[in-house]
């Protein structure tokens, strides 16, 4: 076993625990994790090789000395490198610096416990979780806004005909997504999808950007010498092109301070000068970003499926943020969730994954709306090219 991060004996054994339920997610024995600490004694001999404090749900991670990070994934959710390049190229050093490896245990002879899981190496990124400060200031929440004002300077105009294949999973789904969730969510929330549905053609005219698939506190690194200034963002895994404006649906999560949200939007419109100066374009933003709240809390993780609508009873964590965050409502009997480490899995007596059965259907009911979606598009454009500007004009009042 690699070294254990020094601490109090109970941190320690959380630590562990943690490790050892994502080789147990992952149907992997014992020495899955043994030959996965092996690996990076041998890659980094002679460093102190030792779990990170806290585990992410779809991998495993090795610090090993001051500068390096080795993560084991499982295939189902594996680093796209291409899209890992693109971050590096519009926002430079706040992404990590990546390198595939392989699966692990490719080209050794003998047994193979966990050669589903494919290796990484990164670089380190200086400082701590957000997670573990706090709420974050005005000037964290300033770098926050040029990050973000940089991927919309460096997006994909809608109008670019290559634009269809960098779409991934979320994008290539947007309308057939809102559907389930108009259909699946409580009846409080139907008003926002709709509002959703309705936006969405001029949501999806936007800039493209580049956007991070878990904006969480655990994954927002902070240096803090001096005042904290952003450092970087961890787990890249989710990322995908997407509205400008989705991605923002952890903002106001990850500033809980009144002051912290109004630098970031000044500092947003600072510096993305249209923002100021169109009021169509502000508005489009915010319906892109309530969107994205959508998307981010209507439908459970359950270990990456992603196709699964949030239910009463199940996942009232998820619901309680859309009340909030949508609806104003603070029906949260726990602390503020600001500081929630990353995108929960379904509470402890809740199944993890649920029957392959129930799989399938979820999947058929998704294709079914991608298909509704795109004949209610089709119809949209067929009225309108039939009955030109005048059915625009009162589709628009309506």
């Amino acid at each position: 076993m690699a070294n254990a991060p020094g601490g109090h004996p109970a941190a320690v054994a959380s630590w562990d625990a943690d490790a050892a339920a994502f080789f147990a997610r992952c149907g992997l024995p014992p020495p899955a994790r043994l030959r996965c600490d092996d690996y990076a004694r041998r890659r980094f001999p002679g460093l102190n090789v030792r779990p990170v404090p806290v585990q992410g749900f779809c991998s495993y991670t090795l610090l090993a000395g001051p500068d390096a990070v080795l993560q084991f994934r499982p295939a189902r959710h594996r680093l796209d490198a291409d899209v890992l390049g693109r971050a590096r190229a519009v926002y430079g050093d706040w992404v990590p610096a990546t390198e595939p490896l392989g699966p692990l245990g490719s080209g050794e002879p003998g047994p193979d416990p966990g050669s589903d899981l494919h290796v990484y190496e990164m670089a380190r990124l200086p400082g701590v979780p957000l997670s573990e400060l706090g709420p974050a200031d005005e000037a964290l929440a300033r770098d926050l806004a040029t990050f973000f004002a940089r991927g919309f300077h460096r997006a994909v105009t809608a109008s670019d005909p290559a634009l269809a294949a960098h779409k991934g999973r979320i994008g290539r789904s947007l309308g057939a997504r809102l559907l389930v969730l108009h259909a699946g969510l409580p009846s409080r929330f139907r008003a926002e999808a709709s509002a959703a549905l309705r936006a969405l053609p001029a949501v999806e005219a936007l800039p493209w950007a580049l956007t991070h698939g878990d904006l969480v506190p655990g994954n927002v690194m902070v240096r803090t010498a001096g005042s904290p200034r952003l450092a970087g963002l961890l787990d890249w895994a989710e990322a995908e092109f997407l509205p400008f404006g989705v991605g923002l649906y952890g903002v106001d999560e990850l500033l809980a301070d009144a002051g912290a949200r109004a630098a970031f939007w000044a500092e947003l419109a600072a510096r993305i000068p249209e923002l100021a100066a169109d009021a169509r374009l502000r508005a489009t933003v915010e319906a892109a970003r309530r969107l994205g709240v959508l998307l981010w809390h209507g439908f459970a993780f359950d270990d990456g499926s992603l196709d699964r609508v949030v239910e009463v009873g199940r996942d009232d964590g998820e619901i309680r943020r859309l009340d909030r965050l949508l609806l104003g409502r603070d029906t949260s009997p726990s602390p503020s969730p600001s500081l929630s480490p990353s995108r929960s899995p379904s509470p402890p007596g809740s199944p993890q994954r649920t029957s392959g059965l129930a799989a399938v259907l979820r999947q058929a009911w998704l294709y079914a709306a991608s298909v509704l979606w795109e004949c209610l598009r089709g119809c949209s454009r067929f009225v309108s090219a039939a009955f030109g500007s005048g059915y625009r004009r009162a589709l628009t009042r309506s």
